[in-house]
């Protein structure tokens, strides 16, 4: 084959490649959004008040700030996010769309646009999740899908104090109620060792059980030390086993009665919802909260040491 024709096939599948993608991404394109928010890193697009939107980026902008000095993690993509008001403007979006996206009522990250999609009326935690996806999503973490899905799901609650000067303190290491009740029925059903985590493809095992377990590795204060040692160990079994000093088998066993224990932890039900408080919704908080400079977040004052 003579060099003019390889080149002309080659150009050939280029300009066909570059022409699907653009129809790829011209049908995720969202057209009837009447609010934008554009900052360093970002761009929000959405039917919510501008102020709302402003709330939003705020948010992203604190989230982002955080994963840089706990876990020394940025992202060099920039993001685009689709906010939806109501579950009825998501819906008619995501229908448009087919067999190319998840069925959730929730949102969702694709990875290949740098785009979130997601539905507001389901809370704060639903945005924050996605965030989490975003600023990992070319990180070794990505190498191990319990911990990609159980990192991301334990960034879904939390305590956000807005400062004087606009910006938000995160707190997180938090339950969720409804994601500890599942992972507690996945237990009962003989899912809940690391091993099958491993292993596991239901998202919704994934999900509930890797959140409890990064839960405990916060609780341990391990999850820091794990996050920094995906950047050296390749599978799941070392990597725990090296961030918590100890075999899979102790830590299960450890895990497990952890688990059984937090049966009759009312900090289960403190962050139902998570949001965002000034400092004066703060002070009417009841029960009242503190912050815990060894716990690295808001707590019962009765829990204080």
């Amino acid at each position: 084959m003579k060099d003019s024709t390889k080149r002309i096939i080659i150009y050939s599948l280029l300009t066909v490649t570059v022409l699907i993608f653009y129809l790829l991404f011209d049908r995720f394109r969202w057209k009837n959004y009447s609010t934008k928010n554009e900052g360093s890193g970002y761009t929000f697009y959405s039917n919510l008040s501008e102020d709302q939107l402003g709330e939003y980026a705020d948010l992203y902008e604190s989230f982002r700030s955080y994963f840089k000095s706990e876990y020394g993690i940025t992202s060099k993509k920039r993001l685009k996010a689709y906010l939806f008001e109501s579950t009825d403007s998501y819906y008619q979006y995501v229908r448009g769309l087919g067999r190319l996206v998840p069925d959730t009522p929730f949102g969702f990250y694709i990875t290949r646009f740098a785009l979130i999609i997601s539905n507001c009326e389901t809370g704060l935690g639903t945005v924050t999740h996605e965030f989490s996806h975003h600023l990992i999503y070319d990180t070794p973490i990505e190498r191990f899908p319990w911990l990609k899905e159980g990192f991301s799901a334990y960034f879904e609650k939390f305590i956000g104090i807005r400062n004087s000067d606009g910006s938000i303190t995160l707190s997180f290491g938090y339950f969720s109620p409804w994601r500890y009740q599942e992972a507690l029925f996945f237990k009962s059903k003989g899912l809940a060792g690391l091993e099958a985590l491993f292993e596991a493809k239901t998202p919704e095992v994934v999900q509930s059980l890797a959140r409890n377990f990064i839960l405990f590795a916060h609780e341990k204060n391990k999850l820091s030390k794990l996050i920094q040692n995906v950047y050296i160990y390749n599978n799941s079994k070392d990597l725990i086993e090296k961030s918590f000093s100890s075999s899979l088998t102790k830590i299960e066993e450890d895990w497990h009665r952890w688990m059984n224990a937090s049966r009759y932890n009312p900090d289960i039900f403190l962050v139902e919802s998570s949001r965002v408080y000034s400092a004066d919704e703060l002070n009417l908080h009841s029960p009242p909260l503190v912050w815990d400079p060894k716990r690295n977040k808001y707590i019962f004052t009765r829990d204080l040491d």
